[in-house]
């Protein structure tokens, strides 16, 4: 096994030295993904792996890796240093005669040299995977490393909370999320807020913990919602990452200079809905979503949850729609055509929901139906479960699937399939899916870019679809890999009846 040179491993420790102490439990734990392509190195362009390389501060962890259209014969699996235009310098090989790819699969436990984890931690970016083949003996695909250590906040806010009394009768709700900014040991904090009661004007928002109070933004506000962007040290991330109910959010006004609401960050319990929106479709269809949340808190205690939507097809910094709602314990609320009753009919389109709350006791789903009740045809459709992060997959099989031509008359089964996507992580990854007929010979195959929180639906079959060169698909599978983990769908349409069943995707 080769290392990084002494002397690079003194410069690099050095740098790093800020985040290897005061670290808490919460924080030991490092992953990181790839996204590896044979673009970055000039090797299949067909090919396509991930790798999720994940240890503690002892370099103690694990590395899997999947692959698509590189053949069951893979030579190795390499991690280097540097540049890869330039070759890098090899850290070390994780395959061995004893543990290589089996079925395109790799998974082994592992041990880091704690100063290249250190080095590591603080610029995954100069770090990179490479996979060869036979094929391509100096490489097929390759691809960086990429943080996935991002932490997930959010809080309500209320008058009470401010010493002194704030604005009376205002209230809010806010999410938060921490990411390591590579090559330093600062951190970037996003935030999205969502008040009421309180004017349309934040001239600050104070992060008050134990150190000095942390101002992290402020300005005027739309509809009652900031967001933005800052960057806070490594000691004012450890505070939060370590002990976050230690550490409050206050809201300040030119009215309220010491504070017009606030509340205490808590660690918070997300829900995906991969599925969602408004939309009409073809043959008539008329596409609605209604969304269902449960509070099984045993206490009795209400939840505050906050509700973002990202559209399809764009890269999202921030969620384009919010909402907030409280749900006493044991309720259940049921919001009929969300676009009208949280969003004021300003969801359009498709997307994906986001919940989150402190409370771990919220369960959600949608129901996705054709409304066709003005036709006296009443409703029809799907539900979509409503889905944690750790159920996010990085590979997985939507089995089923048909696409045969428009139309087809009363008497003919004819149908048409899309086919979703959705990127929960503020890093862009990618995802490569093949289509794969009932004998399980591949007959289209793509990659895909997916940006920040970015949902995107196809069709599968067709002009503009998933897979452009494919017409008439008779009972099949799409099968993806994707270079971090990823929510993916189907839905089946029924050209005649327009009727949509949801198909949720099977992994090993």
């Amino acid at each position: 096994m080769r290392k990084l040179s002494t002397s690079l491993l003194i410069v690099l420790a050095f740098l790093v030295a800020p985040m290897l102490h005061a670290q808490c439990t919460a924080a030991n734990t490092q992953t990181f993904t790839s996204s590896l392509l044979g673009s970055n190195i000039n090797g299949s362009t067909t090919g396509f792996g991930n790798a999720m390389l994940t240890f503690n501060q002892n370099g103690i962890g694990t590395l899997t890796s999947s692959t698509l259209g590189l053949g069951n014969n893979i030579n190795s699996l390499q991690l280097f240093a540097g540049n890869p235009a330039s070759g890098g310098q090899m850290i070390q090989t994780f395959t061995t005669t004893n543990n290589s790819f089996q079925n395109g699969r790799f998974t082994t436990n592992l041990i880091v040299d704690p100063n290249t984890a250190a080095i590591i931690a603080q610029n995954p970016q100069n770090f990179f995977f490479v996979i060869s083949t036979p094929q391509f003996p100096n490489g097929a695909v390759s691809g960086q490393l990429s943080s996935a250590n991002a932490t997930q906040f959010s809080g309500a806010l209320t008058s009470t909370n401010v010493s002194g009394g704030g604005a009376n009768g205002g209230a809010g709700t806010f999410a938060l999320s921490l990411s390591p900014i590579a090559g330093t040991s600062n951190y970037m904090l996003r935030y999205d807020i969502l008040t009421n009661g309180i004017g349309s004007n934040i001239s600050a928002l104070t992060l008050n913990t134990t150190a000095n109070p942390v101002v992290i933004g402020g300005g005027p506000t739309t509809t009652g919602r900031l967001t933005g962007t800052t960057t806070i040290t490594a000691a004012q991330a450890q505070q939060l990452l370590c002990n976050p109910s230690a550490v409050a959010l206050t809201v300040n006004t030119p009215a309220f200079a010491n504070g017009a609401i606030a509340g205490n960050v808590g660690t918070t319990n997300e829900i995906f809905i991969p599925a969602i929106g408004t939309v009409r479709g073809l043959f008539g269809t008329n596409f609605v979503s209604d969304l269902n949340i449960f509070d099984n808190d045993p206490s009795g205690s209400s939840a505050n949850i906050f509700v973002q939507f990202f559209p399809s097809g764009v890269s999202n910094s921030s969620a384009q729609n919010v909402t907030s709602m409280t749900l006493g314990g044991r309720a259940t609320a049921s919001s009929r055509d969300v676009s009208s009753t949280l969003f004021n009919g300003q969801m359009n389109g498709l997307g994906a929901l986001r919940l989150l709350s402190s409370s771990n006791n919220v369960f959600a789903n949608a129901r996705v139906y054709n409304n066709q009740v003005s036709a006296g045809l009443g409703t029809f459709g799907q539900f979509v479960p409503g889905l944690t992060r750790s159920q996010a997959l990085t590979e997985g099989a939507l089995v089923g699937l048909i696409n045969t031509p428009n139309g087809g008359g009363t008497t003919n089964f004819s149908a048409r399939t899309n086919v979703g996507f959705f990127n929960p992580s503020d890093q862009q990854t990618y995802v490569a899916a093949e289509l794969r007929n009932s004998t399980g010979d591949v007959i289209a195959n793509r990659i895909i870019t997916l940006g920040p929180y970015m949902h995107l639906q196809l069709p599968m079959a067709g002009s503009g679809a998933l897979f452009g060169d494919v017409g008439e698909v008779q009972t099949s599978t799409v099968y993806f890999v994707s270079g971090s983990p990823i929510f993916s769908y189907a839905s089946i349409v029924d050209n005649v009846s327009g009727d949509a069943s949801y198909v949720a995707p099977s992994s090993k």
